[in-house]
Formats: structure tokens, C-alpha cells, sequence
């Protein structure tokens, strides 16, 4: 199967290559590159196929081939269309493990038809950055007729030295069953066994064949693609691993419209070898001498490793017809002149139909919202190719969801030609919610041909998501419960409630959360989705383990333990395991604690080292001198950042303890490595010369801002030098490695005018400061920070500062706190944890027939679930095709009731493919459910097989009865249709077929999907055959008949004779067989041998008619039985049922074997008493010895008389010599 460009009509097939960038790891502290260079890769993708009105789902591999357990993050770069419709599905990519791959599935809205787009991944692999490039192209395959669409790799693919590459070949047809296919590779030689491959299918239709390994002797390879279904189809993909440059070539579209001279096309050049290129020469080849203006933009005569650069084209034709040129790219890739190019369709302006181009380039900002919040996006209309349009018409999917998605602007109505219109569409969610919306915009236009009113459609796909931000307030005093708050658009509000209070354990008696001074709280999200809270305590229990609802309600504290008061605590994911961190109040050279968090129910490990449930550091006086105070903590990476708090100046208070990479804390200088961080800020100094460092700390923070590290610290300063209530926030940057970079520290904030680098006023300075924790509202980061003081009514208990994008601060802002319905406001506030109440379950049908496959006329179930307990109640609506009955077809479904399930009925003997569809009222995505119908039942085996020779199970002179006909159903049938459906005709010659004369037979159903013919006798050399009379009357228990397309009235189900074949085959072989003195292993398959292809295709099994010590005749050949040649003619009857088989007399034999094989015989080892000629067999062929000989016999004979017990002729003759001899073999068929 070739692409084909189609220049019939608009749609062309893009001809673009498909391949991408792996390239080095990026390192923000600019060291040289290490091992993990090239550690991290996405599959090479040949173009995805498209249909016009159909979404495009395909899949590709991503490689770790670092020596670090990876979690990537996926980006979509610079696209040929808003990007916001090509979705990710990288659930198998969380957690990478070194040296493995995962699956990433990509999915296209049906807008996406021609095109391309950049695919990025970025994962840190201790401290180096490393990222993949992949370029994807799509094009629309709706107008070549055939049954299956691919593409080929229009150049090699690269592979570095000792890689692994991948590459997938997205496959996809308009009504083909592809599921069952199989994926081989071939022409691969020895580095077969280096290769995996596999096939992922997301509908029945749409799969994706993929290989991955190495190659280490090949330099090329053949994906195959096989089925029943559809004609075998071969994808050859070369690789270049050698140390040189390689372009790739892409273009944004495969076709120009109009072609005017004023539309532009990019294309993209790619150098994803390991050498520049020099030489770039661009070429535009005319098809029909058209004008051209090639523009070089970005490119020059060299391109570097893993650069790319772009170039454009401009096409002017007044063609009467579409046409299609190509573009060349020349150049040296440090060895040889090479060339890469693609093909550019254009449409002439007078041919062009109209079209409405839709351009919002800022939908994206209707992810990530908040609740009560508003976002607005523009979107611009124009008209294509010289047609005004009116009566514009804007919908979706959902009516625009009243009230949640409407049209505040809308200058829409008609758009004349060269000119363009444009409305906001305002995005206000009153809930958490996820899902996408799909704008359909719809118009009218004169046809110009014709005259008449036409309409034109486009459509927009984009998603939208908003959460509702809450905030726990925790409090260093012993009241019940938390305060939990929703926070205001603008974070500067909290309306507060009590939430907490009576939460009881496992045993029903303590109130675990009552009367106890709780410092801290950090929230967990388990692989269920359930949400779990960890609460760090003043008393002897320490830290208890709460199940959290997504409403911020307690349900319950199971868990409790760690033997010691702690201070702050906080949940991080280091190493891809998840860990709870603690600081301890006052415990010795136990600063913090830590334990392994269960990702599935968020419980602790019971086993983090050795048998305890908690892992402690240790940390020496000479590394850490004081061990107590210890207060708010920070992760980055590995490294766990804790303040303390001692009340004496240049007692550097700032503990830096790491992680190993098993998740113990590391032993490198004691138990946590822990240290202390001597730091002074290099400008500011306070009161008689001291300039304050990490000293009397109160909280730490991390947070990146433009892709660099700062970490914030609060200084409490209560000492004698610097004066009481003295407060400041300093900042240092942090390495990528979570080293504090030298020089960075600087104070940012302060109480006094020592302190404060910027300019404020008195009610501006920095209050009393308690903690630090940083919230992202609306895109901005802000450090919320607060004291121990009562919450007064001037609300200065809790303030917050803007972290600009340079990571200096803002003016600091007093936060608002007001309770729900007289709800009191906790005092002595410690600490702020951000909580959102996202909504992140996804609907999806968990449970339904294998391979989607419905059986006609039967009820089939399928189960709608939630993905996990973060659901929101929603009502969901489904609508099934006509036909179909869904029940039910409206139901709710929420955190607590999260599946259902769904009974789907259809009528018996319908075909074709099916798809239910469903709406919800919560903005959840409701999949569609796409199923097949279940093909008529059908016949899949029967024997004997047509054309076979049979033998009988029992014998009488000259005819044979038995269990003949065996007949096998795809599925279970009702097996009262059976009987009476059958019937048997013989022939004499193959050609007249009578019932008349036909032996009798019984039928016996042995199974639902088994029926059996015993058949009463059968003549020797007669022809016969098992005719299906009423193919309609055989049904399945559901009233499904017997495919009438297949199986029409008087079908013959398989015909055979009584007789059996002899060939000689058309491969020659010495007489070790090939094996170098075991041939014995390889001869019984010498008859299927692949160089055997004169086998005859019937189904029967051959044996090699070639004596041996241990091949007793009596084994290969049947008595009673007539042996013919392959040409139908009547060899010999052999009359013996047991022992040696004899020849009756009388009994001329006249026919040859094979009248065109070799005139030199065939290895046959017999005598002529039908025994092993011992001294002429090659030592039991095994030996190529020119000091013995082999047996042969004739098959050119045709006449060798009356033989009575003797076989001279057909099975012994002349000999030959052992060595260099190579003869052919007669190879016998076997009774059924």
C-alpha cells in the first residue's frame, strides 16, 4: 500500500517526514552533559491517518534509558492548529522505571485532519534535565479507496550507539476489524531477538503497531502487519546509527489554498543526527510552471545537532486544475551528499470552496480556573476562498452550559470575503468540574456553480477545568478541630467553618483531633482517589492519619503513632515513592522522622527500616549543635530543609538534611546527612554591625519562579542584639542539585528599617512572623505568613506578600478572616495548607464484552465508573443509536455510588458497529461506548479439510466406515438445529455428484460448537462431499442464523476423497538433512520444510517416506487404501490394514510419482522387502561420507508391471553417494 496525494479535491495526504528530536539533557546550572545524555526518547511516528467527522487516536512509546525511575511531563509545542484539542493520556508514564519504556496514547478531536505538532517530554533525573522532541504529522486519508490506512518513513529513523529507539506505525480503516492483528518483524537477520513489538488498539478500528530494541548487526528492518481480516501490510524502516548528520523534513500543511501567491506554507527542517549538516541548498520543483517564491527564513547552509530552522513557500497558479510540486532539501551530512524532500498540493483560487477558518488562541486560559471566577477568550472568524458568509450560527455540545459558558461579545453575523468577525466566550464555573467543550460554528453561502443556499461548518474543541481553593488554618493551641476556609478570587478573604471536631479513631472512643495542640496538617490523594490528612500533634501519639472527603470533612483517624510531639509535617514525592516527613518537637538527634505513605489507601509502611514503622534521623552535635525548637520544614527534591528557632544570634538554624536514593535517609555524614547552613545576607545590616543569617528561624519555603529555585526563610529575632518583635524574610536560590548557591542570600522583608529593603510604611512592615507557605492564586504566587497572635480585629494574625517573577517581594497585605454562621476563628494560628477540591475523576466504561464485541439479540452489560473518590455528583444521559436499547439511559452517579451498571440490547442478526453517546450535567466528559456487532455464526474448521485423501477408523475389504466429517462453529449454536441440514453426495469421477449411491451417515452433536458425521462406508477412489442444505435453519440460542453472504442454500462444506497422495518435493537435500550428523531431528520436517513449496495446501499432514532404523513402514502408509499421485492418478492399492502394506497381484502399476522431477532419483533407504536397507541409508541419514551410500528410487517410472510383494522401482533402485549429493524426497499423506 502506497501514500497516495490525491489532487482531486481539497483534502490532500500529507507527504511530510515523521520523525523527531531526542535530544540532550538541558542543565540550568551548565555543566558539561553526563551519562544521561540522550537518555530520554519518544518513537518516531509515521503520519497519523485521519477521516473527515472522526476523531484520531494513536499511541508511541517513551524510553527511560537513564539509570533513574523518571516521571515525565508532556507538552505539546508548536502546532499547525490551536493545540488545545490534542489530548495525552499518560496514565502508564508516571513513574518510569530505569531502562524500561511506557505507552503514551494521544487522542485528535475530528477538527485535526491535516497537520502537525511538536510532542515534549522533560523529566529530571537527579538534578540533569532531560527532554524528547517528537514531531507528529496527520492527514486525511477520507478519498483513497482503500481498506486500510498507514504511511511509510519517507528517511531513515536515528538510533545513538548502544540505544534503544522506538517506532510506531499508526494503522487505522473505515470499517475493518483490526484488533486481532499481529505485528512481526522481518528482514532483520540476527537482531530479531533484539526487537519487541507489540500492537495497542483504542477501538476496533484504530490501532497502532509499534517496535522497540536495538540493532547491532542490521541497519534496517520490516514492520508487518497480519490478519484474516485484511491483506498483509509491510512498513520497511531504515536506521542510521552511524556518526553523522540526518534532516528531517515537515511541512505546517500539505496543501496551499488559494494559491494566489499570498498564502504562505512553513516547513520545518530537523537535524536529528549527531554531526552538522553543511550545504542546505532549498529547491522548489513546479509541476506545471507555476510561480513560486521560496523564502529561506530561518535556514542557512549549516544546521547543528538537534536544531532546526524554517523555511516558507508561496505558490501563484492559474492552473484549470489541483496540482502538486516538491520541495528538495540538499545537503552533506559530514560524509556524503544527500537529499530529503516532500510534496506540497495547491488548490487555484478559482477552484477553491468555501471554508471558515477559526483562530482562539487563548482558550487555553479555561483550564485551571477557580471556582467564582472569571476567564474570557476571544475567538476570530473569517471566510476562506472568496465566499461571504451570513446567518452565522455559534453552538456546542451542551447548549453552552447556561449560565457557566456564555457569549459575552458577538460581532458574528455575516463576514464578507477578505474580512473577519469575532465573540468572547466567558468561562464563570460555579463548581469543581472537568471536561471539553466542542464549538460547532455553522454558516450559509451562495453557491456560485449552482446557485442556490449552501451551508459550511466548522468546529472548535478545547477543555475547561476550575477547583474550589480552600485553606486549613492550624493553631498552636488545644481546640477541636481545624479551621477550614474558602478563600476569595482574589486570596485575600477566608470564610471560615470548624471541620475536625469529634473525629474518632478506629475503636470509636478518642477524639483524635480534640483538646490537642495541632501545629500542622498535610493532605495525601491515593491512587483511588481518596484523600487523606496527616495531623502533626503536641502529645506522646505524635502524628495521626484522618480519611479526608473532598468537602474538607473528616471521616474518621485510623492511624496514629511515631511515639513523639511534632512540630510540622509535609508529604512529598521523592524517587517516585511518596513520603511523609515530620519535624520533632523536642526528640535529640531525632530532628525528623519519616515514612513510606501506601500509594494505594495512604496508610504508613509498616516496614520503612529494618522493622520500624518510622525512620529517624541522627544527627551529631558536631553536625547539627542544637536539637530542639525544631519547626516548619520544606522539601526540594531529596533534600528536606527544617528551621529552628533558638532565640541567639549566628546559631545557624537552618538544617539541610537528604534523602538516599532507596528513600532512607542518607548515611553519608550520619543518619539524614544532616548539616547546618552558615548563611549571611550580603547587604542590610541591623543594629550595631550584626547582620542577621539562619538564625532563630521560624519557616522555610520552596519555590521556583521561572525555572530558578529560591528558598524563602522567616527570621524570628528575639534576642538581645536586634531589637524584640524584629521580624525578616530572606531569600536564597538553590542549585538544580538543592545546594545553597553562595552569595545568594538576601533579606527581603523586615519589621524595622534596617530590615527593609524597599520603602514602606509603618503599617506596611513586616508584622510578627510564625510561618511561610506559598499559594498560587490566579497564576501568581504569594508567601502567606502569620504569627501566634489572637486574631484581632484589624486581622493582622494572618498576611500575605507577592513573590514577584525576579523572586523579591512585594508590599505585604493584611488577609480578611471571617467565620460561616457564627463559626469561631481559631487564635494562635501556625500554619496555612492549601487544599483544593479538584475535581479529577474521569468517566470510563471499566467493564464490557472482550474486544467490544455484542452478540445479536442479546442483553450485554457494560460499567460506567468514576475513575476515583474525587467524583462529583452527576447526572449522566445516554443515547444509544437507533435500534439499540440502553437501560438505564439516565442515572446519577457520585463519590459514594461511582459505577453503574448498563444493559445494552440489540436485534438478532444485525451487523455493523454501534456507538452510544452521553451527556452529563457536571462537565465531566462522558465517553462514547463504540461495540461490534458479533459476526454471524460461521463454520471455522471442518474435517476432513477440502481436497484432503482420508482414511477409515475401521475396515472392511474394500471400503472404510467411521467418524468422518467433524464441523466446527465459531460459537456456541442451539444444537436442535442440527440435525436434518446435512446431507452427503459421492462421485466417481470429482464432477457428478449424487446423493444417489452417497453412504448413509448418522449426525451426533458433540458440543454446542461440534458436529459430527459418521459415515456408514466409503468406496476407495471415490469422490465425496458434506453439503449444509439449510444454512438459515442453523441458529444460536439468540435467533442469530448462519451468515447467508457465506453460506447459501446447498452449501458444500468441505469436499475430499478416499484416497491418499504421494509428491516428491521440489527441495532437494543432503543426505545428513542439513544438520551436520543429526538429521534424524530435521527429517520429519522436511515435507513443511520452507523450500517445500509444492506442499499441497490441503490441510493433511506428510511424512518423509525415507526408511530408518526407528521408521517402521507400517507407520507411514494405510491399508486398505488406493495412493494416488498429485495429479490424481492411481499410484497402487495397498490392502494390508497392519504390518508391511503389500501390493495384490495382478495389480499393474502404470502411473508415474512425478514425471517432472529429477531423472536421478529420490532418497528412499528401502529395500525391496519394504525394509531399512541398513548398508544404504547414510548411517540412518546422518552421515556425509563419500565412503557410503543412500538408497534412491524412481518417480519418473511409469511402468513397473505386476510386483507382487516387491517394490523395485518407486522405493528402491540405484544408490548415490553420501557426500555432495542433494536428492529430493517423497513425502506421503497421512490418514485424517
Amino acid at each position: 500500500m502506497k501514500k497516495v496525494l490525491s489532487i482531486i479535491i481539497l483534502t490532500l495526504i500529507l507527504s511530510a517526514c515523521n520523525s523527531g528530536i531526542n535530544s540532550s539533557p538541558e542543565n540550568n546550572n551548565n555543566k558539561q552533559p553526563t551519562q544521561e545524555v540522550s537518555s530520554l526518547a519518544l518513537s518516531y511516528v509515521t503520519t497519523v491517518p485521519t477521516l473527515s467527522g472522526s476523531d484520531s487516536s494513536f499511541s508511541l512509546l517513551l524510553t527511560n534509558d537513564s539509570n533513574h525511575v523518571l516521571s515525565p511531563v508532556l507538552t505539546i509545542g508548536d502546532s499547525s492548529q490551536d493545540k488545545h484539542g490534542i489530548s495525552i493520556n499518560s496514565t502508564k508514564c508516571q513513574n518510569v522505571a530505569a531502562h524500561s519504556s511506557c505507552r503514551l496514547d494521544l487522542h485528535l478531536t475530528n477538527q485535526y485532519q491535516n497537520g502537525y505538532f511538536e510532542l515534549s517530554a522533560t523529566a529530571n533525573a537527579a538534578g540533569e534535565i532531560l527532554k524528547a522532541q517528537q514531531l507528529i504529522s496527520y492527514s486525511n486519508r477520507d478519498d483513497e479507496n482503500e481498506q486500510i490506512f498507514y504511511s511509510n518513513f519517507d528517511a531513515p529513523i536515528m538510533s545513538g550507539s548502544g540505544r534503544e529507539f522506538s517506532v510506531a506505525v499508526p494503522v487505522r480503516s473505515k470499517q475493518t476489524y483490526l484488533k486481532d492483528a499481529q505485528v512481526g518483524i522481518n528482514d532483520v537477520g540476527s537482531d530479531k531477538n533484539n526487537l519487541n513489538s507489540a500492537l495497542h488498539c483504542a477501538n476496533n478500528n484504530e490501532c497502532t503497531a509499534m517496535v522497540s530494541g536495538q540493532l547491532t548487526s542490521s541497519n534496517s528492518f520490516d514492520l508487518n502487519l497480519s490478519s484474516d481480516h485484511f491483506n498483509n501490510l509491510n512498513v520497511p524502516i531504515g536506521v542510521v546509527s552511524g556518526n553523522i548528520g540526518n534532516l528531517l523534513l515537515s511541512g505546517e500543511s500539505n496543501i496551499q489554498s488559494p494559491a494566489n501567491g499570498t498564502i504562505s506554507t512553513k516547513f520545518t527542517i530537523l537535524n536529528n543526527g549527531n554531526q552538522p549538516v553543511t550545504g542546505i541548498y532549498l529547491a522548489y520543483n513546479a509541476s506545471n510552471n507555476e510561480e513560486n517564491t521560496l523564502s529561506p527564513g530561518t535556514c542557512g547552509s549549516t544546521i547543528t545537532p538537534g536544531n532546526s530552522c524554517t523555511f516558507s513557500v508561496k505558490i501563484n497558479s492559474a492552473l484549470p486544475s489541483n496540482s502538486v510540486s516538491n520541495i528538495q532539501v540538499s545537503y552533506n551530512d559530514g560524509t556524503n551528499n544527500r537529499m530529503v524532500s516532500t510534496k506540497l498540493g495547491f488548490i487555484p483560487a478559482t477552484h477553491t470552496n468555501p471554508a471558515i477558518a477559526i483562530n482562539a488562541p487563548n482558550l487555553g486560559t479555561m483550564v485551571d480556573t477557580m471556582v467564582g471566577e472569571s476567564r474570557t477568550a476571544t475567538v476570530t472568524l473569517s471566510t476562506l476562498n472568496n465566499y461571504p458568509l451570513s446567518n452565522i450560527v455559534i453552538s456546542n455540545s451542551s447548549q453552552l452550559r447556561a449560565n457557566i459558558f456564555t457569549i459575552t461579545r458577538n460581532t458574528c453575523s455575516t463576514i464578507q470575503n477578505g474580512s473577519n468577525c469575532s465573540f468572547d466566550i466567558t468561562y464563570t464555573p460555579t463548581q469543581a468540574e472537568a471536561g471539553n467543550l466542542i464549538m460547532l460554528v455553522k454558516a450559509e453561502y451562495t453557491d456560485q456553480q449552482n446557485h442556490k443556499i449552501s451551508q459550511v461548518s466548522n468546529s472548535l474543541s478545547f477543555n475547561y477545568n476550575s477547583n474550589e481553593l480552600k485553606v486549613f488554618l492550624t493553631n498552636s493551641a488545644s481546640t477541636s478541630g481545624f479551621n477550614l476556609c474558602d478563600v476569595s478570587a482574589d486570596g485575600k478573604g477566608l470564610n471560615c467553618s470548624i471541620t475536625g471536631a469529634g473525629t474518632q479513631g478506629s475503636d470509636g472512643t478518642y477524639n483524635h483531633l480534640d483538646s490537642n495542640v495541632k501545629n500542622s496538617i498535610s493532605i495525601f490523594k491515593d491512587s483511588r482517589g481518596y484523600l487523606h490528612a496527616y495531623v502533626s500533634r503536641n502529645n506522646t501519639y505524635g502524628i495521626v492519619g484522618c480519611n479526608l472527603l473532598a468537602n474538607g470533612t473528616f471521616n474518621g483517624c485510623p492511624n496514629y503513632g511515631a511515639g513523639t510531639a511534632q512540630t510540622y509535617n509535609r508529604t512529598a514525592t521523592v524517587n517516585g515513592n511518596n513520603y511523609l516527613i515530620m519535624s520533632n518537637t523536642n526528640a535529640g538527634s531525632s530532628l525528623m522522622t519519616k515514612a513510606l505513605l501506601n500509594p494505594v489507601d495512604g496508610t504508613w509502611d509498616s516496614r520503612v527500616d529494618g522493622n520500624e514503622s518510622w525512620e529517624n534521623t541522627s544527627a551529631s552535635t558536631a553536625q547539627v549543635p542544637n536539637n530542639s525548637n525544631n519547626q516548619q520544614i520544606a522539601v526540594f527534591g531529596n533534600n528536606v530543609y527544617m528551621a529552628q528557632m533558638n532565640g541567639v544570634v549566628d546559631k545557624y538554624d537552618l538544617v539541610w538534611c537528604r534523602l538516599s536514593s532507596n528513600g532512607l535517609w542518607d548515611t553519608t555524614n550520619g543518619k539524614g546527612n544532616c548539616s547546618m547552613v552558615t548563611e549571611v545576607p550580603t547587604t542590610n545590616t541591623v543594629m550595631n554591625g550584626v547582620k542577621p543569617g539562619f538564625d532563630n528561624l521560624r519557616g522555610v519555603e520552596v519555590v521556583t519562579i521561572n525555572n530558578k529555585n529560591y528558598l524563602y526563610i522567616v527570621r524570628a529575632d528575639t534576642n538581645t542584639t536586634v531589637p524584640n518583635s524584629s521580624f525578616s524574610i530572606g531569600s536564597v536560590t538553590l542549585s538544580s542539585t538543592g545546594s545553597i548557591e553562595s552569595g545568594s542570600f538576601t533579606l527581603q522583608l523586615g519589621s524595622n528599617s534596617a530590615l527593609n529593603p524597599k520603602t514602606l510604611t509603618t503599617s506596611d512592615k513586616l508584622q510578627g512572623a510564625r510561618f511561610i507557605r506559598n499559594i498560587n492564586i490566579n497564576g501568581t504566587n504569594y508567601l502567606y505568613y502569620g504569627d501566634n497572635n489572637t486574631v484581632s480585629a484589624s486581622n493582622t494574625s494572618l498576611r500575605r506578600v507577592k513573590i514577584n517573577s525576579d523572586g523579591t517581594l512585594d508590599a505585604p497585605e493584611n488577609i480578611t478572616i471571617t467565620g460561616k454562621s457564627g463559626a469561631s476563628i481559631y487564635s494562635q494560628i501556625s500554619g496555612i495548607v492549601p487544599f483544593w477540591s479538584n475535581t479529577s475523576a474521569m468517566l470510563s466504561y471499566s467493564v464490557a464484552p472482550a474486544n467490544n464485541a455484542h452478540t445479536p439479540g442479546k442483553t450485554e452489560s457494560i460499567t460506567l465508573t468514576f475513575s476515583d473518590g474525587s467524583a462529583p455528583n452527576t447526572n449522566i444521559t445516554l443515547t444509544p443509536p437507533a435500534g439499540v436499547t440502553v437501560t438505564p439511559s439516565k442515572f446519577t452517579l457520585d463519590s459514594t455510588t461511582r459505577s453503574k451498571v448498563i444493559n445494552v440490547t440489540t436485534p438478532a442478526n444485525t451487523s455493523g458497529t454501534f456507538t452510544i453517546t452521553g451527556t452529563s450535567d457536571s462537565g465531566v466528559i462522558v465517553p462514547s461506548y463504540t461495540f461490534n456487532m458479533l459476526a454471524a455464526p460461521t463454520i471455522t474448521n471442518v474435517t476432513p479439510t477440502s481436497g484432503t485423501g482420508i482414511g477409515g477408523n475401521s475396515n472392511t475389504s474394500t471400503k472404510i466406515n467411521g467418524v468422518i466429517g467433524k464441523i466446527y462453529f465459531s460459537r456456541a449454536l442451539d444444537t436442535s438445529t442440527f440435525n436434518g441440514n446435512f446431507k452427503i453426495e459421492a462421485s466417481t469421477n470429482g464432477v457428478d455428484f449424487s446423493s444417489s449411491g452417497a453412504p448413509t451417515f448418522t449426525g451426533s452433536v458433540v458440543s454446542s460448537t461440534e458436529y459430527d458425521l459418521t459415515l456408514s462406508q466409503l468406496t476407495s477412489g471415490y469422490y465425496y462431499r458434506i453439503i449444509l442444505t439449510s444454512p438459515a435453519n442453523i441458529k444460536d440460542s439468540f435467533g442469530n442464523s448462519l451468515d447467508s453472504s457465506i453460506y447459501p442454500s446447498n452449501h458444500v462444506v468441505t469436499s475430499f476423497r478416499s484416497a491418499l497422495k504421494i509428491f516428491v518435493t521440489s527441495s532437494t537435500f543432503g543426505a545428513d538433512f542439513g544438520a551436520g550428523g543429526t538429521g534424524l531431528a530435521n527429517l520429519d520436517s522436511a515435507c513443511t520444510s520452507a523450500k517445500t513449496v509444492n506442499i499441497p495446501m490441503d490441510g493433511s499432514t506428510y511424512k518423509p517416506l525415507v526408511a530408518t532404523e526407528l521408521r517402521n513402514i507400517s507407520s507411514l502408509f494405510a491399508g486398505n487404501q488406493n495412493y494416488y499421485n498429485t495429479a490424481g492418478q492411481v499410484l497402487f492399492y495397498l490392502s494390508a490394514a497392519t504390518g508391511k502394506p503389500s501390493v495384490p497381484a495382478n495389480y499393474s502399476l502404470v502411473n508415474a510419482i512425478d514425471t517432472n522431477t529429477g531423472a536421478d532419483g529420490v532418497w528412499t533407504g528401502f529395500n525391496s522387502s519394504w525394509d531399512v536397507d541398513s548398508s544404504y541409508n547414510c548411517s540412518n541419514w546422518s552421515s556425509s561420507s563419500f565412503l557410503q551410500a543412500g538408497r534412491l528410487g524412481s518417480p519418473k517410472l511409469t511402468s513397473v508391471g505386476t510386483l507382487g510383494n516387491s517394490n523395485s522401482g518407486y522405493f528402491t533402485g540405484s544408490t548415490a553417494s553420501c557426500s555432495g549429493s542433494k536428492k529430493q524426497i517423497y513425502c506421503v499423506q497421512q490418514p485424517q
